[in-house]
C-alpha cells in the first residue's frame, strides 16, 4: 500500500543550518559505510597474496655476465656454470625497449656477434625459473667480444599446437612491476612490447603451475598494431612449437590469434 507522507516526516531544506536528526543519521551511516568499504578494499588489495612477490629486479646493482650470444629467436645469452648446468638469459634494452637496437649498434662497431663468446653488463631480473638481463650501455666496458663459440645450441621441434593463456610483457612480469600481468598492467605491457621487448604467452595449468612461451612471428616482418589488441587478455594461439635452449618458442601469426 502506498505510504502517505505526513507533516511528521523529516525533510531537509538546503538553506537550513542543520538537517533534521533522522536525515543526519542516515548521512553519517552512508559516509561511515563508504569509508569502511574503501578501507577494507584497500587492505585486501595490499595484503592479498601476490604470486609474483618473489619476482626480482636488481635495479642499481650492476652484474657482469659471460656467455654465448645468440640473436635468434630473440637476443639471448647462454651462460654456462662450472657444474655443467646452463641457462639461457633473455636480453633486454633499458626501459621499455628490447635488446635488438643495442645489438644493431654493437654489430656496427664489432661486426658479427651471433654465436660469439661475450661479456655484458646490466641488471638481473628473475622469477619462476626464468632469468632476464637489462643491458646497460653506459657502463664502462659494457660489452666485450671474444672468440666464436663451439657450443651447439639445443633445439627441439614439437610441431603444431593450440595454447590458451595471456600475452605478457616479460620484463615487468618477471620482476620490474608487481603485478606485471592482467588488465591493470595492460597499458604498460602494450608500451613495452611496442618497444621491442619479446612477447611471452603465460599458460596456467589446472593445478596453477605456469609455463612460458616466447612468441615469434612465423614469417618475416613484425606482428603489427593489431597484435597489441591481444595483450593482457585471455587468448588462444595456434602455431608451431619448438624448444630453443631453455625457452619454449611458439611461431605464429596474427591470423592464428583469437580472443577468448
Amino acid at each position: 500500500m502506498k505510504r502517505i507522507r505526513t507533516m511528521k516526516d523529516e525533510f531537509y531544506i538546503g538553506y537550513m543550518d542543520k538537517p533534521p536528526r533522522g536525515v543526519m543519521g542516515t548521512v553519517k551511516k552512508a559516509v561511515f559505510g563508504a569509508l569502511a568499504f574503501f578501507l577494507i578494499s584497500g587492505l585486501v588489495f595490499v595484503l592479498a597474496p601476490n604470486k609474483s612477490d618473489n619476482a626480482t629486479f636488481e635495479l642499481g646493482e650492476v652484474t657482469k655476465l659471460r656467455g654465448v650470444l645468440y640473436a635468434k629467436p630473440y637476443p639471448t645469452l647462454l651462460v654456462e656454470f662450472p657444474d655443467g648446468a646452463s641457462k639461457d638469459v633473455l636480453l633486454l634494452g633499458y626501459g621499455k625497449f628490447g635488446a635488438q637496437r643495442i645489438l644493431d649498434v654493437i654489430k656496427g662497431e664489432e661486426g658479427q656477434v651471433d654465436g660469439f663468446e661475450v661479456s655484458v653488463s646490466g641488471n638481473l631480473i628473475y622469477y619462476d625459473g626464468k632469468t632476464l638481463f637489462q643491458l646497460l650501455m653506459d657502463e664502462p666496458d659494457f660489452f666485450k667480444k671474444s672468440v666464436r663459440s663451439q657450443t651447439i645450441r639445443k633445439r627441439e621441434i614439437y610441431g603444431e599446437v593450440r595454447l590458451e593463456g595471456e600475452i605478457i610483457d616479460p620484463k615487468c612480469y618477471f620482476g620490474v612491476m608487481k603485478p606485471g600481468y592482467g588488465k591493470i598492467h595492460r597499458s604498460c605491457a602494450t608500451r613495452c612490447l611496442s618497444g621491442g621487448i619479446p612477447p611471452v604467452l603465460m599458460v596456467t595449468s589446472s593445478t596453477g603451475e605456469k609455463e612460458y612461451y616466447l612468441i615469434k612471428k612465423d614469417n618475416p616482418g613484425e606482428f603489427g598494431e593489431s597484435f597489441l589488441d591481444f595483450i593482457a587478455k585471455p587468448v588462444e594461439i595456434r602455431g608451431n612449437l619448438e624448444r630453443v635452449g631453455d625457452w619454449l618458442v611458439i611461431k605464429t601469426n596474427i591470423t592464428k590469434l583469437k580472443s577468448l
